[in-house]
């Protein structure tokens, strides 16, 4: 892997983890949110639903969340196994 690549995906974990500590629910909640958008990488949805849930404050919006858009990224986790093969989701 490309240094350049590896430094955007070290930032990027950095980034993710600073903002999953937030103490303000609305903003970890429109975090949770962009995950089933355009603007986040579908891979990056388990590890920062798993930092917000590691956060005191955000454990019970990541449920509601999962809760919520279940059905939705379901779906999303079926339309990439039907081109590349199973996708490891870790627990959260």
């Amino acid at each position: 892997m490309h240094k350049y690549a590896i430094f955007l995906q070290n930032s990027r974990t950095a980034v993710m983890n600073a903002l999953s500590c937030t103490e303000d629910q609305t903003l970890l909640l429109e975090l949770l949110q962009m995950l089933t958008s355009e603007v986040a990488l579908m891979a990056d949805a388990p590890s920062f639903a798993g930092m917000v849930a590691a956060n005191p404050v955000g454990k019970f919006l990541v449920w509601d969340w999962l809760d919520g858009y279940w059905e939705e990224l379901s779906s999303q986790v079926r339309e990439i196994e039907a081109c590349h093969g199973d996708f490891p989701l870790p627990h959260i």
